[in-house]
């Protein structure tokens, strides 16, 4: 029953805005913020105040789990009729043993602080909107959490 308030989201101001947010807290923890944005990626078609929610608990998360120096990117493609946003870490990754049951309620890795909500959070802002969230990750590599979202009607 998540109520929903729909609208065109412009792709590039939404993921700029969200970013700025967190320009502080990043240049805090030595982390860089990046935004790469393909040229022609439509507007969303979702409900603004949910979305930023949804970005900002992605920033955060990659923010408490980089390491010095890293890199936080933002990105967007436009894929047929949907739009995937992708928020990629080179941070300390996810266990394996822990991936899959990453967006369940209540599941944290031993380093998070967080209640283990916000991923489950996530998803549900994500599938109300007609989507889907994915997760992959490596030690080595860090964290990419990818959301398909539906595209707006153009006109």
């Amino acid at each position: 029953g998540l109520r929903l308030h729909r609208e065109p989201v412009d792709f590039a101001v939404f993921v700029n805005e969200t970013l700025g947010a967190f320009g502080a807290e990043a240049r805090a923890a030595g982390v860089q913020l990046t935004e790469q944005v393909d040229a022609g990626v439509p507007p969303i078609d979702g409900d603004p105040g949910r979305l930023r929610g949804v970005l900002g608990n992605l920033v955060s998360n990659a923010l408490a789990h980089a390491r010095a120096g890293g890199t936080i990117r933002v990105e967007g493609v436009r894929s047929d009729r949907w739009v995937l946003l992708t928020v990629r870490d080179d941070g300390t990754g996810i266990p394996a043993d822990l991936l899959p049951r990453v967006f369940d309620r209540f599941v944290k890795g031993p380093s998070s602080t967080g209640s283990g909500l916000g991923l489950a959070i996530v998803r549900d802002v994500v599938e109300a909107h007609g989507g889907s969230v994915t997760a992959t990750s490596t030690a080595a590599d860090g964290t990419a959490i990818t959301l398909k979202l539906p595209a707006a009607a153009p006109g």
